[in-house]
């Protein structure tokens, strides 16, 4: 029961109002005119209360007791996988649910009516789970009664086996790929529809010596790279056809959509090589390219990465800056993975960045003298160490990879994180004193935050002829086409419209 109060009407009483109301009247009056008294009208207005009479509710506050029916369920499950062999946690994951039911019962209601029945032949809450997780139903309708313990318990299991089904069921992305039929190569599509798709990689690689022009095998061995995960020859496959047939819909949708699939592995991680997920189980190794440091370190499709270096990874850029940060030292890198319910120790020596210098040819004048020993290298990621400090200089570095409404712009992060590195070890900037953003958070908000002439993040700090500014942005950059100004573009941002 629950005691409330209303307020209700009691009785009507009279009130006497007053208002104002302008009254004209014609009164005659007595003038002089021309040395004599004339009698005249004259016009005047008057101003008059008017009392008028209103009747007006009175209420009182009373007070009643009303009947509810509440009945509240909570369910709490935690789940864990454990390698029975070696009795360690692979996973560990915990999720609750909780409902209330509340309904006013009338006072002539039949008490049979007031709630559902009191079930108590539920047999346990995991097979309530169960039984929730394999029927998939939905929330149940009650029909304004309340539910009884068996119904609730159903309810709130189908909820959190949902949760938990969320948490732990790995996601399945299709990628579809079209293959070309043609006289020659019609069997070996047939074999790969059939999942033998070394049997047909055999036949197109035949035919593929015998008629090199032929685009549809080109296409099809192409197909077949990828789906055995060699990137590098399928994007050569799918090349090879868009240049012999470049106006075929079929070849460049192929090789497009391949170059998008390799772009977001490199995305992810471009230091690792590596498409890494960051998912409720850690940080998930989806896919990786070949010949790079996650080969050579020995990561697989399926590893979870839980520490670098014998740290705990909390984000992704903490990931990326501690590999890179042992790659400049040329130190030893180690990964700890969880592969198999096992735990495994990657270990790579690094080299000090010298191997992943670009030669850059050198081109003496005619008659001039060649140098004994002059080698020119160039290497953009190797930041060389600083004595000097700024301590007053501010600086901001906008790094910008995936857009919303552009195409991404492939290891934007990745310079950013080298640009930052750049401004504190080699241009000596503290680090509370560096602006960063990077993807999803570099939006038009950021943008203005840190740019505003006014109040932003710069102006607030700047003093004038005493403050130096660096900033460093990479991402896309567009011209209004009407002015032809140039902007920045957010990730947030469309270039079409650079302007807004």
């Amino acid at each position: 029961t629950q005691r409330n109060s209303k307020r209700v009407l009691d009785r009507y009483k009279k009130v006497v109002e007053y208002y104002s109301r302008s009254v004209k009247e014609t009164i005659r009056v007595r003038v002089k005119e021309d040395d004599k008294w004339v009698w005249k009208n004259k016009t005047v207005t008057t101003v008059k209360r008017v009392p008028t009479e209103k009747r007006v509710p009175v209420y009182k506050r009373v007070s009643y007791t009303e009947e509810y029916l509440n009945r509240t369920g909570t369910i709490t499950a935690n789940l864990r996988i454990i390698d029975v062999m070696t009795g360690s946690v692979l996973a560990s994951r915990s999720t609750s649910a909780h409902k209330k039911y509340r309904r006013l019962v009338a006072s002539n209601e039949p008490r049979s009516n007031r709630a559902g029945r009191h079930d108590s032949s539920v047999s346990g809450l995991l097979s309530a789970i169960v039984d929730a997780a394999a029927s998939g139903s939905g929330e149940a309708r009650y029909a304004g009664r309340v539910p009884g313990q068996g119904e609730i318990i159903l309810e709130l299991a189908t909820k959190v086996s949902g949760e938990l089904a969320d948490q732990l069921s790995p996601r399945q992305i299709s990628i579809v790929r079209q293959l070309k039929t043609d006289k020659q190569g019609k069997a070996g599509v047939s074999m790969a529809r059939n999942g033998q798709w070394d049997q047909a990689a055999r036949l197109w690689s035949s035919v593929r010596g015998q008629y090199p022009d032929n685009v549809a095998v080109w296409n099809n061995l192409g197909v077949y790279y990828e789906h055995d995960g060699q990137y590098a020859e399928a994007l050569d496959a799918y090349r090879q056809a868009v240049d012999r047939k470049p106006r075929e819909g079929v070849f460049q949708r192929n090789l497009t959509a391949l170059m998008s699939l390799v772009e977001s592995i490199q995305r992810q991680t471009a230091t690792l090589g590596a498409k890494i997920e960051d998912t409720s189980l850690g940080f998930l190794v989806s896919s990786l390219l070949e010949g790079t440091l996650a080969e050579r370190l020995g990561l697989r499709k399926g590893d979870i990465i839980e520490q670098v270096n014998q740290q705990n990874m909390t984000t992704l850029d903490d990931l990326e800056r501690e590999i890179m940060h042992t790659t400049k030292l040329g130190a030893e890198l180690s990964v700890t993975v969880m592969r198999s319910g096992e735990r495994i120790v990657l270990k790579l020596m690094l080299d000090d960045g010298r191997s992943r210098m670009v030669n850059v040819p050198h081109v003496d004048p005619p008659d001039a003298p060649r140098p004994t020993s002059f080698e020119p290298v160039v290497d953009v990621d190797q930041v060389v160490p600083s004595r000097s400090r700024r301590p007053t200089a501010l600086g901001v570095i906008i790094g910008v990879e995936d857009y919303r409404y552009a195409p991404s712009v492939m290891f934007a992060r990745h310079d950013a994180m080298v640009a930052h590195e750049y401004f504190v070890r080699a241009l000596g900037i503290e680090e509370k004193n560096i602006y960063l953003r990077t993807d999803r958070d570099a939006t038009q908000g950021e943008f203005r935050k840190v740019f505003n002439p006014d109040h932003g993040w710069l102006a607030k700090r700047i003093k004038p002829e005493k403050t130096e500014v660096f900033i460093y942005f990479v991402g896309h950059g567009a011209p209004d086409p009407r002015t032809r100004d140039a902007y920045l573009v957010p990730s947030d941002g469309d270039p079409n419209y650079p302007a807004t």
